[in-house]
């Protein structure tokens, strides 16, 4: 039987089924075919603890005595691009990242009170699709996902396999307000 050569643990958003609709379209669309990330391993990372030889049976729970009972709204993730070269393929987020921002700034204060500090900080938001070479233009997409919870994946590295840990609840995204029932100033022009 064969064994993993390494553990990965990292916190993410895992696809709803409509998001990984659209990512299987984008495999077929990037021919990710020989080296694609299967759709159901289709994550954005947010923060990575580290990669260690032997598995660590305590993350999780630490992990939960972190996370449980968190009340932090999720945000809306705007997919604007997809882009690659020879290492492969990825769908890139666009725009204003200020609510994702926010999510991250509370995880990690809540992560930081029972002593957990990632690694590493995912700074540029992406669902890698595959690793093929990715030899055309990039190209535009307009695709839009709301998380609906946070995820503890461990990863088996050499087995290809992601086994989850745990997941949090987010609230839904928090609304705009609107200018109702007062003066609009500068909206009356």
């Amino acid at each position: 039987m064969r064994r993993a050569s390494a553990y990965r643990y990292f916190l993410c958003f895992i696809p709803d089924a409509a998001m990984r609709e659209a990512i299987a379209v984008l495999l077929r669309e990037t021919h990710q075919a020989g080296k694609c990330v299967p759709v159901e391993r289709s994550h954005l990372s947010l923060f990575v603890f580290g990669v260690v030889a032997q598995r660590d049976p305590t993350l999780a729970l630490r992990v939960d005595a972190a996370l449980a009972g968190m009340e932090v709204a999720s945000c809306i993730l705007r997919f604007g691009r997809v882009r690659g070269g020879p290492n492969g393929a990825a769908l890139f987020t666009s725009g204003g990242r200020r609510e994702l921002a926010a999510l991250r700034r509370c995880v990690l204060a809540r992560l930081a009170e029972h002593g957990l500090v990632p690694k590493l900080e995912k700074r540029n938001p992406h669902v890698t699709l595959g690793y093929d070479p990715f030899r055309r233009p990039g190209f535009n997409i307009a695709l839009e996902w709301v998380p609906r919870e946070i995820v503890l994946i461990e990863s088996e590295h050499g087995l290809g396999k992601h086994n989850r840990l745990g997941s949090w609840p987010l609230l839904p995204p928090e609304q705009g307000m609107l200018p109702l029932g007062g003066p609009l100033g500068d909206l009356q022009r």
